[in-house]
């Protein structure tokens, strides 16, 4: 059995082909520190529901880039893992290239799916020629935190609203002392910041197979991040360590 889909929930619906013989799994997952724990937790109950299945987890990805580049190679080598999770943006290249299988037959199988959660918006993300080839399992999204202490310390007592707030709000503390205000944290993985500017104009980075980087929606998403980054002033700072500072937007797994 070697075949890859892009989240667990593909050993879980697989198991029903298997009757009572037993049967391994090899599943490998990307960010040890976000996700050993969440497996750890998850697997005694899953061995309570499927006795006959073991589970062997492969060492894990660095990256979803990581990730993706091992199963690229694997797929060469022969060498897949029956399972792997990977990133959302990251599962089209398996998909074209024959390596995610369709899990259709698999979901055919299932009496109650569309009651376990997995809704048309879900499962839309992992459907590609009207076939579902995984199913997800982590959404991540843009979160902005901020030190409130820092804030009214430098004189902004209301949280900005809009992206010309945080703006004024960088100015108001640089005037009053903050030399770095805002510390935005940006790495390759899923150009959140970027997807979330270009989605909060209705517009996907990919639209139809297309980069969409050439479209008035991205010229305004990139805009607003010059403005962002120039107005206040916001440093080029390692973004797996961030220092202290009062607004802070970081992804969120």
């Amino acid at each position: 059995m070697k075949l890859t889909a892009t989240a667990m929930a593909l050993a879980l619906t697989a198991s029903a082909v298997f009757a009572e013989d037993t049967v391994t799994i090899e599943f490998a997952y990307p960010y040890s520190h976000l996700f050993d724990v969440t497996y750890e937790a998850m697997m005694p109950a899953f061995k309570e529901a499927h006795p006959n299945i073991d589970v062997k987890f492969r060492a894990t990805y660095e990256s979803y880039e990581d990730g993706t580049n091992t199963i690229l190679r694997e797929a060469v080598s022969g060498n897949l893992p029956d399972v792997t999770m990977q990133g959302l943006n990251r599962q089209q290249i398996l998909v074209d290239k024959g390596i995610a299988k369709s899990l259709e037959p698999f979901i055919a199988k299932e009496a109650d799916f569309a009651r376990e959660g997995y809704h048309d918006a879900m499962l839309s993300l992992s459907t590609f020629d009207d076939n579902v080839h995984g199913l997800p399992f982590s959404v991540s999204l843009p979160v902005g935190y901020y030190n409130m202490d820092i804030l009214k310390e430098a004189g902004v007592e209301t949280l900005p609203q809009t992206w010309s707030d945080v703006i004024g709000m960088c100015e108001t503390m640089k005037a009053n002392g903050v030399k770095n205000p805002i510390f935005w944290g940006w790495n390759i993985t899923g150009n959140w910041f970027m997807q979330a500017l270009m989605w909060s104009q209705d517009k996907a980075i990919v639209d139809n197979g297309h980069v969409a980087m050439d479209s008035p929606e991205a010229l305004a998403a990139l805009e607003q991040m010059q403005e962002i980054f120039t107005k206040c002033e916001m440093k080029n700072l390692e973004w797996r360590k961030p220092p202290c500072r009062p607004f802070q937007p970081v992804r969120s797994a």
